[in-house]
This record gives C-alpha cells, structure tokens and sequence, in this order.
C-alpha cells in the first residue's frame, strides 16, 4: 500500500525547456494500493517543455486519488494536470475524486492543455466530483476537461468544467472528451463558462 497525504509542491520557476512532474508513481511490477489525497501543487512556471503535474500508471486493489489542488500552472507546451495511466490496470475500483484543477495556461507556441485523461482499464474507475476550470492555450492544441482514452468501465458524473478556451484559429476545445472504451458511462456533469 502506498499513501501519499498532505504534500505542498509550491511555487517552481523553471526556464528552457525544462519538463515538470510534480508527484509520479511509475512503480514496475506488482502495483500497489494508492491513496492520494491532500496535495497542493500550486504557482508553476516552466518555458518550452511539457508539465505534467500528477502522474500514475500503475493502479491495484481499491485505490483513490483525491481532494488534490493543482492551480495557477503556466508553461509553453503541453500541460496535463492528472494522468491515469494503463501501465497496470488490475485494480478492483479506483476514485477519481474532489479534486481541483484551475488555471493551466500554455502559451507562446503553446501545447494541449488537459485537466484529467485516463486510458486505465482496472475493472472499475469513477471519475466524479471534480472541478476542473481555466484551462487555456496559445497553440493549435486541444484544451480537454476531462478525457477518456481507454476503459473497462468507467464512469464520469458530477464533475464541473468551466471556462475552457483557445485562442488559435486550429484549437479544440472539448468538456468531456471519449476517444476509446469498452463501457463508459458519463452523467451529471456541469460544462460551462
């Protein structure tokens, strides 16, 4: 089991093309039960690189990540806020919960701006109760609220997505984004200015 509570990652400036990942857990084998929840990651600004501010790809047993704060992010490439990856997708559920997500910016030749994707195919995942709003590019990028590019089954309900917004004639701009799964079931969200 691995628990990992209450973390402050605050106020890191960065120059050039310098990635950022703020909490990632890419474990190898076996992958253990995770709890996350209470961190802060806050006031980032990095130049032409990517940042991806919470990373896991390994996912076991029943598993949560949630009440995390990731806000006032800026970079010029791609930025992501949680990534849910599929490295391990043996667990029996996972919560995606209560997390805030606000102002990730990526600007100059700019990037994709995300707030949570997710390709884990564990049996059950719930991605719920989530506020995820600001989130802007420069770029002929897509901005993306919330995506889902695998599953088993995956449900996405409750969440509120606000003031999403790119400024390149090439930009996309998406809510709630599905582009691969075997049953996901999306309700209740809020998407909106």
């Amino acid at each position: 089991t691995v628990t990992q509570t209450g973390n402050n990652f605050s106020n890191v400036t960065l120059t050039g093309a310098t990635t950022i990942i703020g909490i990632s857990y890419t474990d190898g084998g076996t992958a253990p039960t995770r709890t996350v929840s209470g961190n802060i990651l806050n006031n980032w600004t990095t130049g032409a690189a990517s940042i991806n501010a919470m990373n896991f790809t390994y996912w076991n047993g029943v598993s949560s990540l949630s009440n995390n704060t990731i806000t006032n992010i800026t970079g010029q490439g791609a930025i992501t806020g949680i990534t849910i990856g599929s490295t391990v997708s043996t667990a029996t559920s996972v919560a995606i919960a209560t997390n805030t997500i606000t102002n990730l910016t990526s600007t100059g030749t700019g990037g994709a701006v995300t707030g949570i994707t997710c390709s884990n195919t564990s049996t059950l995942i719930n991605i719920n109760g989530n506020t995820i709003g600001t989130l802007a590019t420069t770029a002929g990028s897509p901005v993306i609220g919330i995506g889902v590019t695998g599953a088993t089954t995956t449900n996405v309900f409750k969440n509120k997505i606000y003031d999403l917004s790119g400024s390149n004639a090439s930009s996309t701009v998406n809510g709630i984004f599905v582009s691969s799964g075997t049953t996901v079931n999306i309700s209740n969200n809020l998407v909106g200015d």
